[in-house]
């Protein structure tokens, strides 16, 4: 169902020298940790169909240098961050069907997890244990957003009865959950739940196409996009005032963002010239960069935390 709404949106992402180490070993250590940690930044990770199969490429906003970053057989899904245990987690087609996987950011390694439980998306992962919030189709035109612990199984079910629920994200502090829900696909709303199941309240009421929400790192703001007079801009919403301020203008799609850890600069995918490119602004809204440039689609940027 995601991809048919997604669908809909588009017809409706640092030494010193030799000397100076033989003088003084101990003041070389300290200065080499020193650069080490300057030369440190969070990274972008963004999908990437340039090779024509469907990889993960990394942008440093330091270096400005795109590398590529997990290049597979077959095409691989756009990603989310599990803080709780620093991995990158992906869907990946294989020979069984589509299952979700996890890559190590500390040592690089690969492990299957699970088969994709959400479909046609990557769950979000709990910041504060192993467990996944994703949609599942109970029946046809009938959703329901269920937490799922990984160790022992245990499904809740959080929300249900939606004809789409969908792009649920954890807050900072894995209280809350924030997600689209619809009751047509017309009409698509932010609403936010308490990871327990109560406290479900609708941030939005608009009888537009909102979606994609994003925490912000304090946990006090929502952003998202919202669909209206022929293309899709960007949004944050304050919860406790539910002031809403608008940061993109464009009369082209500017869509699926992501805060940086530090909440100071925002993530997107946006379209220029026809093309699907990454962008970049502060998170007021100014700032605005580009900063991937290949024919193709390139999009669903996260962050990864600079360790």
């Amino acid at each position: 169902m995601k991809v048919q709404y997604i669908t809909l949106l588009t017809s409706c992402i640092l030494m010193i020298s030799a000397c100076s180490k033989t003088m003084n070993p101990e003041i070389v250590s300290q200065t080499e940790t020193s650069s080490q940690i300057q030369q440190c930044s969070d990274k972008i990770i963004f999908y990437s169909n340039r090779t024509n199969n469907g990889d993960l490429y990394a942008f440093d906003p330091v270096s400005f240098e795109t590398v590529a970053f997990l290049v597979a057989d077959s095409a691989i899904g756009a990603p989310v961050f599990n803080s709780f245990n620093n991995t990158l987690i992906f869907a990946q087609k294989s020979t069984t069907g589509r299952g979700l996987y996890s890559k190590n950011i500390d040592t690089d390694q690969i492990t299957f997890l699970i088969s994709n439980p959400a479909g046609d998306e990557v769950p979000d992962w709990s910041p504060i244990e192993h467990s996944i919030v994703y949609s599942s189709e109970i029946s046809q035109q009938n959703y329901s957003l269920i937490v799922k612990n990984i160790d022992t199984g245990r499904e809740q079910v959080l929300y249900k009865n939606a004809k789409q629920s969908f792009d649920p994200v954890w807050s900072p502090d894995g209280t809350q959950i924030a997600f689209v829900v619809t009751d047509s696909v017309f009409n698509a709303d932010i609403a936010i739940i308490n990871s327990d199941g109560s406290g479900f309240r609708n941030l939005t009421n608009n009888l537009k196409l909102n979606g994609h929400p994003d925490w912000s790192p304090d946990g006090s703001e929502v952003l998202f996009y919202i669909y209206q007079d022929g293309d899709a801009d960007l949004f944050t919403l304050e919860i406790e005032s539910e002031s809403l301020t608008q940061l993109t203008f464009d009369s082209s799609n500017q869509l699926i963002g992501r805060f940086s850890p530090d909440g100071k600069k925002i993530v997107y995918g946006g379209v220029v010239d026809n093309d699907w490119e990454v962008f970049l602004m502060n998170s007021d809204g100014n700032g605005k960069e580009q900063i991937t440039f290949n024919p193709g689609f390139d999009g669903d940027p996260i962050w990864i935390p600079c360790n």
